[in-house]
């Protein structure tokens, strides 16, 4: 009877492992061997998918009536995109190395002082000369901003405005860490418009404030109709606009992976040298500890946690960071947040780009900003989203002076609070100023997005 008992056990046990139809993905860096933890991975046939967690391993669970044949997608930003045919299930975990996008110089002079930084002490430096290369006074940014919206892969979304940004100096320590933030306020004007409110305080997830004289003036701005094919019609409510974009100036706040405080809490590992716009540079990967456990980060209170991986580019010459991306993602369940409302439904993930530029005194400033936010599809669950969407911000800055104290109208002020809203906020629209900036290249859209956008067709943009 015992020897029935313990087949019975057996023949369970294995028909329950079988009925669990899951593969595991190592995700790691193919010259450092370092794990890279948030790197997103997708079946496209299943259409399934995952983040790998900071050991840089995800799972992904294939459910019932699974296709055989496969192929996997794997990125990471700062990474090329890999794409695999594989054949499922999968025996063993299945093991990816990324190469960087950037350009490795195969044989760099450095000096013996060079050598021996490792990367927290590069990273270190960094922090400690931050006086010493960025503008210690206010100064006005000339920028261009850019909000796009995709659904399903398709252009359905265009806000653009010129504008003017007092932009204070540099360091502003300890700041972020007293005003990290969520944009929200139930009596907000998305409840009035008709659709689905997918972007509700969504591009605000990890935002702090700027400083209260930190100020952008929109000096013109224009927005497309929304093309939008779901029922109901989903709309954006992107919130923030340009200062969302400026508030992710780690370097000027000091936040995160640029925090002191939070060095210790951060892996960061030297990788190699690039150049970057002639500017010769050691880049320094950075990813939390390995063995961090999950946290609960709750708002409007202060990042204790590190919640990022990436990398940083530092120049050689004076430790000026020059350049650095990061990502996060929420599939990770860093945060244990559970979603409660419809407004709350966060990216998949989230992936920030930051450029300086290096002005003619030798000071370096913020020169360009990007993110990218995605949201998988997801018919489940209590709030449900039948499409998969897509949200870009691009804040580029084109022209840099000193701050004279101007006299500006506060008609134009687009302040830093919770309904700051581009796409609502009442702008004239200077057809003359619009032709300029058509005709230069940094600023076109694609053929693909110019055709789904329909902007040579009549009446496109709300003006």
């Amino acid at each position: 009877m015992r020897k029935i008992h313990l087949i019975i056990i057996l023949l369970f046990t294995i028909t329950l492992c079988s009925g669990q139809n899951i593969i595991n993905v190592m995700v790691y860096d193919s010259i450092s061997q370092e794990v890279l933890p948030f790197a997103n991975v997708m079946l496209v046939n299943n259409q399934k998918g995952n983040a790998t967690n900071i050991e840089g391993i995800c799972t992904i669970d294939l459910g019932k009536n699974t296709r055989t044949k496969d192929t996997l997608v794997c990125s990471f930003i700062g990474f090329t995109t890999r794409k695999i045919i594989i054949q499922l299930p999968l025996a063993d975990t299945l093991k990816i190395n990324l190469s960087s996008n950037s350009k490795y110089l195969k044989e760099v002079l450095v000096s013996k002082k060079d050598e021996r930084l490792s990367g927290r002490e590069l990273v270190n430096n960094a922090i400690k000369n931050v006086k010493e290369n960025y503008p210690v006074e206010t100064v006005e940014l000339e920028t261009f901003y850019r909000e796009k919206l995709f659904e399903n892969n398709k252009f359905i979304e265009l806000n653009e405005s010129i504008n003017s940004i007092v932009y204070t100096k540099y360091p502003q320590k300890g700041y972020a860490k007293k005003s990290f933030r969520q944009y929200w306020n139930s009596k907000q004007e998305w409840q009035k418009e008709e659709g689905f409110p997918l972007w509700v305080g969504l591009p605000q997830f990890f935002k702090y404030y700027n400083t209260v004289d930190d100020k952008c003036y929109v000096k013109t701005k224009r927005v497309s109709n929304n093309l939008s094919e779901s029922d109901p019609k989903t709309y954006s409510y992107i919130t923030g606009g340009p200062l969302a974009l400026t508030a992710i100036d780690k370097v000027k706040y000091l936040a995160d992976f640029m925090d002191p405080k939070l060095l210790g809490k951060y892996d960061y590992y030297r990788k190699n040298a690039v150049l970057i716009d002639g500017v010769l540079c050691i880049e320094v990967g950075f990813k939390p500890k390995v063995g961090t456990k999950p946290v609960h980060q709750p708002w409007n209170k202060k990042i204790g946690f590190p919640l990022y991986s990436g990398t940083i580019c530092i120049s050689k010459d004076d430790f000026a960071v020059v350049k650095f991306e990061c990502q996060f993602s929420i599939i990770n369940k860093t945060l244990g947040y559970q979603v409660q409302e419809p407004w709350q439904i966060y990216p998949t993930t989230i992936s920030v780009q930051v450029k300086y530029n290096q002005l003619e005194n030798g000071k370096w400033i913020l020169n360009r900003v990007r993110t990218n936010q995605f949201i998988k599809a997801n018919p489940k669950g209590k709030w449900k989203v039948l499409e998969d969407y897509n949200c870009i911000r691009e804040l580029t800055v084109f022209n840099v002076q000193s701050d004279l104290g101007k006299a500006r109208s506060n008609d134009k002020l687009l302040r830093d609070i919770e309904s700051a809203r581009l796409r609502s906020f009442t702008s004239e629209y200077d057809a003359l100023i619009w032709e300029e900036f058509d005709k230069e290249n940094t600023y076109k859209l694609s053929k693909k997005e110019l055709e789904e956008i329909g902007k040579n067709k009549k009446n496109v943009w709300k003006e």
